[in-house]
């Protein structure tokens, strides 16, 4: 897993957007030439959310998530003190960078490809932070994730998200994606 957040001498630096979208560009190419990732995705969450930074922090959902993303999925983040002050107004234009503004609202983990300079076929699973059980939201995103990898590797590429049909675009929860597998 990797969270934005550039370190000089050692201490964080804030990117402005522009320069945030820019190194997240730089850093999606370099895992695709050095062949760590196929896909990518990234989990969108706030500071109001605190089942689902409880269940990437204490229930190992960073662990988790980052030993079953393997060479297949580079995982992003936001480290929520990176982006305390403005991390709506940062999910926003990211979701729009993405091409899924107003299909998907934090708190989300969306998967993604990135080709010729753009981010494409986003893939949205909504989290379900009503549920107060850290370790069954950790559970849906690693089931989420494995589910989407197992996709992509019955293509033998990442062709196969491309294909998945736009119903499947917008997830209401795991049991419908879940459906929608069984019915491939």
């Amino acid at each position: 897993m990797i969270p934005i957040f550039e370190q000089v001498s050692g201490k964080s630096q804030g990117l402005g957007h522009d320069d945030f979208k820019r190194r997240f560009k730089e850093i999606c190419e370099e895992h695709l030439r050095e062949n760590r990732a196929r896909i990518f995705a990234f989990v969108f969450y706030d500071m109001t959310h605190d089942t689902v930074r409880e269940a990437l922090k204490s229930a190992e959902g960073f662990r988790r998530l980052d030993e079953t993303s393997g060479k297949d999925v580079s995982l992003f983040y936001l480290h929520d003190r990176a982006v305390e002050k403005y991390w709506n107004d940062f999910n926003q234009r990211f979701l729009e960078a993405l091409k899924i503004k107003g299909q998907a609202e934090p708190p989300c983990m969306v998967v993604f490809k990135f080709e010729d300079d753009s981010f494409v076929d986003g893939m949205i699973f909504p989290l379900d932070y009503e549920n107060k059980d850290a370790v069954t939201v950790a559970n849906d995103m690693v089931h989420f994730l494995r589910s989407t990898i197992e996709v992509i590797n019955k293509e033998g590429d990442v062709s196969a998200l491309a294909a998945l049909p736009a119903a499947a675009m917008k997830l209401i929860g795991l049991s419908k994606f879940g459906e929608y597998l069984a019915r491939m």
